[in-house]
């Protein structure tokens, strides 16, 4: 067994501060610096050259820009195929000002970003229904944009043929990332398919090495729809995976999940009794205090409320009151 296989059979959970990253483009996006650490390592001494390496969810190329740097250095080359619909949005706006319109094509920018690592990279402009792969076997799945069942069961069938037992490696990006629970209990619902192989520290990525052929037929699909589980199964099948999580700043992370579950199917007596029980440290704290400035306020203002988040006031009002009164004007005209 050479050095790479004897690492892909380990089972790592932690920060990867022990992996040396080269000097690398600052390149926008959201990973934490731990998962920059392990997409570097995944692509460098994971990767076997089975086959291709997959991203889904690029954005400008924070991740890309690691994997491709791994793919690199790693020795093996291979290719780098990334998926995006590389269309600007109003999300993409307001958090960085890439000098472009709502709605313009930024593939170019991501393009830019990654090649000046690696030459090996192809990006691929396609929303996530109409994803297709017809390039051979795939090694390491890398899964940023699915975070709905819907679109996780359209992802892993278009590429569930092409991922072969013992050497494909599925991470998950967004699987502690509460909102998405979606992520982590269709990973909980395939069961012993799927092996958990790494966790990463500090951030919400958690990676899986398939065992078994993943189902990709209607009716298997069916069966993983939690939607239509029992609120047991759905307890006992999140309760289950997260147990298995020994990092407790992942397990923090990943808990609320299952309250927002149970929140979705109606559950919403349990779903208050559970988020009143999690245990929120400072950076959980923080990290719900910004969802509660966001959209997801409105899907879960009770989950928000019962631990004390409420909205922030729009920043123009303090502004606003202040001029009326300036004015002579009355607060609330």
């Amino acid at each position: 067994m050479s050095p790479r296989e004897v690492e892909r059979v380990r089972e790592i959970q932690g920060d990867f501060a022990d992996v040396k990253l080269p000097e690398l483009p600052a390149v926008p996006g959201m990973i934490k610096p731990s998962e920059a650490r392990y997409l570097y390592w995944l692509a460098s001494t994971e990767y076997l050259g089975h086959g291709a390496v997959v991203e889904l969810g690029s954005f400008l190329g924070a991740s890309a820009t690691h994997l491709a740097a791994g793919l690199r250095d790693g020795g093996l080359g291979g290719e780098l195929h990334c998926f995006d619909r590389f269309l600007w949005d109003r999300d993409h706006a307001a958090k960085f000002d890439l000098g472009i319109e709502v709605g313009e094509d930024y593939r170019a920018h991501f393009e830019q970003n990654v090649r000046r690592v690696y030459d090996g990279v192809r990006a691929h402009s396609v929303e996530l229904s109409e994803l297709t792969w017809d390039r051979g076997p795939v090694e390491l799945l890398f899964v940023d944009a699915p975070k709905k069942f819907a679109e996780l069961e359209a992802t892993l069938t278009a590429f569930s043929p092409h991922l072969e037992p013992d050497q494909a490696l599925l991470a998950f990006q967004d699987f502690a990332h509460a909102p998405s629970y979606a992520v982590a209990l269709v990973i909980a619902g395939l069961g012993e398919p799927l092996e958990l192989k790494h966790v990463v520290a500090g951030g919400s990525t958690a990676s899986f090495l398939l065992r078994e052929p993943l189902p990709h037929d209607a009716r298997a699909w069916r069966e993983l729809d939690f939607s239509r589980w029992t609120r047991t199964r759905m307890i006992d099948a999140f309760e289950g995976l997260a147990a298995r999580i020994r990092l407790d700043d992942v397990r923090r992370k990943l808990a609320p999940g299952l309250a927002m579950a149970l929140w979705d199917v109606g559950a919403k007596n349990e779903a208050l009794a559970r988020v009143r029980a999690l245990d929120f440290d400072e950076p959980l704290q923080r990290h719900w205090q910004r969802m509660a400035g966001g959209p997801l306020y409105e899907r879960y203002d009770g989950l928000f409320l019962a631990r004390g988040f409420t909205r922030p006031a729009p920043r123009g009002n303090a502004l606003t009151r202040f001029v009326r009164g300036l004015l002579g004007g009355k607060p609330g005209e």
